[in-house]
This record gives structure tokens, sequence and C-alpha cells, in this order.
């Protein structure tokens, strides 16, 4: 069975890119547009992981993290966050538990081998 991506990131090109990229790579995708769509999303289908963007409509990233490691439903979900400021909100995600944080922008074969080794678990 596929593994499920949650995508999140308020960038229909972004989404588009790497929807593409991951359904190539064997996942299923799931997106969300905005941070309130995201933790909708991640409640009711309960991803395997989700890849967000920091700076979104709603909540941010780490906000969307927060809550859904704070949740005993969706906490199992591996979180990766981005942000194309450097290490401005690295703390932040650390603080709201998630999983790995990657500068943007990235390569996307570190993208993937940070995802495998995370879907390991």
């Amino acid at each position: 069975m596929a593994k499920r991506i949650l995508i999140a990131d308020d960038d229909a090109g972004i989404i588009r890119f790497y929807s593409i990229v991951m359904t190539k790579l064997g996942y299923e995708v799931l997106i969300a547009k905005d941070g309130n769509e995201t933790i909708e999303i991640a409640e009711r289908e309960l991803p395997d992981l989700l890849f967000t963007d920091t700076e979104m409509p709603g909540l941010k990233g780490y906000e969307i993290c927060k809550q859904l490691k704070q949740n005993p439903q969706t906490q199992h979900i591996k979180v990766i966050g981005a942000s194309g400021k450097r290490d401005a909100y690295k703390q932040a995600y650390e603080e709201a538990n998630a999983d790995a944080y990657v500068n943007k922008p990235y390569s996307l074969n570190d993208l993937e081998s940070l995802m495998k080794r995370l879907l390991q678990d």
C-alpha cells in the first residue's frame, strides 16, 4: 500500500510540481491550500507524512504541526516544515515537535531521502 503524503502550500505551482514528483515516487498525494484545510484533511485522511510550507493563510506550518502532534489521533503523522526564510522558523518547528525542517531551496534528492527515512519508522 502506498504511503500517503499531504502537501500543504498556498502556491498552486508548487503543489502541482510536488504532486507530480511524489506520485512518480509512488506516494499517494493529498493537497491542502491553507492551514485550516490542512488540519481538516489530516484529521480525516490520516496521512503518513505532512510536508508543509510555513507561510500560509489561516495557520502557519508550525501551528499546524503543533495541533497535529497534540492530537492523539494525528500525532503519528510525520511532519516536515519548510521555509524560504532560512532558519527563521526552525526553533518554532522544533517546539511544535516537527520531525524535520528544511530550508528552501532544497534538492529533491535530499527531500526524497528525508521522506524515506521518516516513513521507515
